[in-house]
């Protein structure tokens, strides 16, 4: 059973939230969103493309601060639910691609069916309640050996990070639904990708060092940590984000 709707109408009716969230934003690039760009890029730049034959789709594009960055390597599209969202990024980045607010089920045109080279999504899948029918929409627009590079929060964090928010009195979205690497890494495969790369992407600022520098859990983590010889593959273990990098395979 495909619960695509579900997502829609569950994304529509949490769109005040964004609209107000997206209100507060500037201009300003925050630096958790400045480690994943950088992230994202770097995947770019290891599948080269030609500019004028690329097709990409920025999923979740908030008020498209990513486009940029994403438009220096092909024609850039950006797609969310927030009205405050996509005014303020037609208004700031409309010279660099199109912007679709997306009011309607319908609003989508059949030519992005198999359209895309490349689909970027950062940071939506943990604020959906169906992660499998949301990567089965993207898939849907991705072209024949597509490159698919989602982050999302580390679900092995979200214990922590939970905590941390209730008692500080920090806000969370409406929905927060966070997938673990080894979850995420399953859906993919599920879903007929080639995983080329899945990475953690740490962020040194971050709470849970402080919080969890004396915790013995932590020291195992660590410990496991320094055992994996890739300095991105270590992150993962303990990364606030992760990032993952696939090929659509049919």
């Amino acid at each position: 059973m495909s619960h695509f709707s579900d997502n829609f109408h569950s994304a529509k009716k949490n769109a005040e939230f964004y609209d107000t969230f997206w209100q507060s934003f500037t201009d300003e690039i925050f630096s958790d969103e400045k480690k994943r760009v950088k992230a994202i890029i770097r995947l770019m730049k290891i599948f080269p493309t030609n500019k004028n034959n690329t097709n990409i789709l920025d999923s979740g594009c908030g008020r498209g601060w990513m486009a940029p960055f994403l438009s220096q390597y092909g024609k850039y599209t950006g797609v969310d639910f927030s009205d405050e969202g996509i005014k303020y990024a037609k208004l700031r980045h409309g010279h660099l691609g199109d912007f679709f607010l997306l009011n309607d089920m319908n609003v989508i045109p059949n030519s992005w069916i198999s359209k895309f080279n490349i689909i970027v999504s950062s940071e939506v899948i943990e604020h959906l309640h169906y992660h499998d029918d949301y990567i089965k929409e993207l898939t849907s627009y991705l072209a024949h050996d597509g490159i698919l590079i989602l982050t999302t929060p580390n679900g092995n964090l979200w214990s922590v990070y939970s905590e941390y928010m209730h008692s500080t009195g920090n806000y969370m979205q409406p929905i927060e639904n966070w997938i673990t690497p080894a979850q995420l890494k399953e859906l993919l495969v599920k879903n007929n990708y080639c995983i080329l790369e899945h990475n953690g992407i740490r962020d040194r600022n971050f709470f849970v060092g402080n919080l969890l520098r004396d915790n013995l859990l932590y020291k195992i983590i660590e410990y496991i940590n320094g055992r994996i010889k890739s300095f991105h593959q270590r992150s993962l273990v303990v990364g606030l984000y992760q990032i993952i990098c696939a090929r659509k395979i049919s």
